[in-house]
């Protein structure tokens, strides 16, 4: 979210992505909608974004939102009510499920990486039966715990599993053999 409150397309206020953007400060809206990312791509607002996606109609979003959540998916869908099954949210916690899915959104996450400590993230025995229980359509975790039994746990249940992030394409192939369902990269290739 920008200062003033209104969701932005960056992954996190870094001036990583331009040197007018100050390290751990939120811009307000006006001021990032002025700055170009790596100095040459435009950002984008949620007004930006929405006008994107109805050209785009092949493109659906997966949301990371690192502060409130719940509040920022609440403004895409009333912002935007007819694009909201273009949005797949991510949910941090348990307790976010219910006012998400409230919200009219379908396609939900449960990404692992906020969830606690470290054994509340590989608690396959409490993660598994959360996500089949409201069908999620999918659980998402770091690579690193991403081990045989993790994935088939999930395997088993018929939860797919997404894990982050690996930009190597042999370690990709290597998951996708071993019941992985997806991956985030960041290679677009």
């Amino acid at each position: 979210l920008s200062a003033d409150g209104y969701p932005v397309c960056l992954h996190d206020w870094s001036s990583y992505y331009s040197g007018e953007i100050p390290d751990g400060a939120a811009m307000t809206r006006d001021d990032f909608l002025k700055v170009k990312i790596f100095g040459r791509y435009t950002p984008l607002d949620l007004d930006r974004l929405a006008a994107w996606l109805t050209e785009h109609e092949d493109v659906t979003i997966i949301t990371d939102v690192k502060d409130d959540n719940i509040g920022a998916l609440r403004a895409i869908a009333a912002a935007y009510p007819a694009l909201k099954h273009r949005f797949i949210p991510q949910i941090y916690a348990y307790d976010e499920y219910a006012p998400v899915r409230a919200m009219g959104y379908t396609n939900i996450i449960l990404t692992l990486y906020r969830l606690g400590e470290y054994n509340d993230k590989i608690n396959t025995a409490c993660i598994v039966p959360f996500a089949v229980s409201r069908g999620l359509t999918a659980v998402t975790a770091d690579v690193t715990i991403a081990s045989a039994d993790f994935i088939a746990a999930f395997t088993a249940a018929g939860v797919p599993l997404a894990v982050h992030t690996v930009n190597d394409r042999e370690a990709q192939e290597a998951l996708f053999a071993a019941g992985v369902a997806a991956v985030y990269t960041d290679n677009l290739s």
